[in-house]
């Protein structure tokens, strides 16, 4: 891995990070230093990464990990607002669930969250691309570059990777 590389992924995942930590319940500043946190595991443990995977992929797995861990410590105080429902009512929007009838009282959020978590150890470059486009609102256009495909093929892709969400949802309805 060269520096060149690990600095434009830094660049890239920066901002889709910081949003990830603030829907999982953390405070703007606290995104930020998990987004921190996240960039020096993956640059300490550089030497683990292996060539033929993705390293935007990788730091997003590591990324996942780092949000679970914190969200152990003792010390940590979720923030009730809105925007921390965000990711799981927009899974409950029918053009990500594919027709999926999903209410979005809190319950039917906390499965949702949970089980886009579960898809998201499975699945995670399916996860991140589903992740920016829902979320982060991107077009294939701008998802194809980091997916390493042309925004057709990306359009096929987030597809694909909504049909294998919509497994997990099922438990939701």
């Amino acid at each position: 891995m060269q520096d060149d590389d690990f600095t434009e992924v830094y660049q890239r995942l920066y901002k889709p990070l910081c949003h990830l930590f603030h829907s999982m319940g953390f405070p703007r500043e606290g995104a930020s230093d998990l987004v921190q946190e996240t960039f020096a595991k993956a640059w300490n443990k550089r030497e683990g990464f292996r060539e033929d995977a993705r390293l935007s992929t990788w730091v997003w797995t590591i990324a996942l990990n780092v949000g679970r861990e914190a969200l152990r410590r003792p010390a940590h105080r979720r923030e009730s607002t809105a925007a921390e429902l965000e990711p799981a009512e927009l899974a409950c929007d029918l053009s990500l669930t594919e027709g999926l009838v999903l209410h979005p009282n809190a319950m039917t959020l906390a499965c949702v969250r949970r089980q886009f978590a579960r898809f998201a150890d499975q699945h995670p470059e399916r996860a991140q691309a589903l992740w920016l486009s829902a979320v982060e609102q991107w077009t294939p256009e701008e998802l194809a570059p980091v997916l390493g495909r042309t925004p057709r093929a990306t359009a096929q892709y987030l597809s694909e990777s909504r049909k294998k969400l919509v497994i997990y949802l099922r438990t939701c309805q």
